[in-house]
């Protein structure tokens, strides 16, 4: 028996990677980094501080194959910095870490993504937010409160 690895894809640049363990159904994965979009309306759940990336991820060897759910979930893992958490003290205090679904902001939360933010040691210097994530298109991702 042949142990698949995980997929691993790092952007250093930009403070993402996602980890991509192997699906139940045997898919081999690649990914693809889109564009941003130049602004995105605030909504009264989410003011947005910073977009950080908008990628797929798609079926190895089918470009434009777009895979949308997984089993198991994915984990995205995305660097948030003093300044994101200084902006969002000066409303509610409440970093948030959100999805523009083409009409909306979706927050990631605990209770449907396992979203947690970890801190660096020292606390208030930044630090790292993580969600296990089922299901996914391309939408951009942003930090706000």
């Amino acid at each position: 028996m042949i142990l698949q690895q995980p997929y691993i894809k790092e952007w250093p640049e930009k403070g993402v990677s996602i980890l991509v363990p192997p699906q139940e159904n045997g898919v081999e994965v690649n990914w693809a980094e889109r564009g941003l979009p130049r602004s995105l309306p605030d909504s009264p759940i989410f003011r947005l501080i910073r977009l950080v990336i908008n990628f797929e991820i798609e079926e190895a060897g089918k470009p434009c194959a777009v895979l949308m759910d997984f089993k198991p979930p994915f984990e995205l893992r995305v660097r948030y910095e003093q300044d994101d958490l200084e902006q969002a003290r000066q409303v509610d205090g409440t970093l948030k870490l959100a999805f523009w679904d083409g009409q909306h902001w979706v927050l990631f939360t605990r209770e449907k993504h396992g979203f947690e933010l970890q801190p660096d040691p020292p606390p208030g210097t930044g630090g790292i937010g993580f969600a296990r994530i089922s299901h996914w298109g391309d939408p951009p991702v942003g930090w706000g409160d």
